[in-house]
């Protein structure tokens, strides 16, 4: 009797030195539904919750490249670094990317080996992606994001750069509705903190 496979890995980054308490949650919401969860970071974190196998970022992406963009106020921003190790993460490893303010609400992921949803009209986001290693689109989002990571033009490694890439390899009848990853929208995390929209948002989560 064949055992049964199990089940596809996750994988998120961290740049930064210690998880807060959201991304302990959000962590803990795929453990918790059974889900094989691999946490990369340059960093021995400190709390780390029961479950997640932590990896040395290294293996994917060796520290010495990692890239933070600066800005005029003297803040700096790890995002064009973040956006270039979840394409090199899937280019070689394949299977799910998620980033860590992504909580798992269903009872399991889809079960498809290829997986991406619209954010609005425009665009589609990167936050939750899966993949299978190798593909053609992971190798060419790794290329132009390190093309871009000295570039004032670094904001756009996300989903601009993933937009065009689905389009170019015919893919976008594949993008889910907004809905399917991205229930609450950017423009409406403050919506979480009102009573009265729970109702709206809890259905859309649904």
């Amino acid at each position: 009797m064949t055992a049964p496979a199990p089940p596809p890995a996750f994988h998120m980054f961290w740049a930064g030195p210690a998880l807060s308490l959201y991304e302990e949650l959000c962590l803990t919401s795929f453990v918790a539904r059974g889900q094989r969860v691999y946490l990369h970071s340059y960093h021995d974190l400190p709390r780390v919750p029961d479950g997640v196998i932590a990896l040395d970022a290294n293996e994917i992406l060796p520290a010495e490249t990692v890239h933070q963009f600066t800005f005029e106020n003297g803040a700096t921003t790890p995002t064009v670094h973040a956006n270039l190790f979840r394409y090199e993460a899937l280019r070689q490893l394949g299977g799910w990317y998620c980033d860590l303010d992504v909580v798992m609400l269903a009872d399991s992921p889809p079960d498809t080996e290829i997986y991406f949803g619209r954010e609005d009209d425009s665009h589609i986001n990167c936050a939750v992606l899966r993949f299978p290693p190798n593909h053609p689109v992971m190798a060419a989002a790794a290329e132009a994001a390190r093309g871009l990571m000295d570039s004032t033009q670094w904001g756009t490694s996300g989903p601009r750069l993933f937009t065009r890439l689905v389009s170019d390899f015919g893919l976008q009848d594949r993008a889910l509705p907004w809905a399917a990853a991205y229930p609450v929208r950017t423009t409406e995390v403050a919506l979480m903190f009102s009573p009265r929209h729970r109702e709206m948002l809890e259905e859309r989560a649904a």
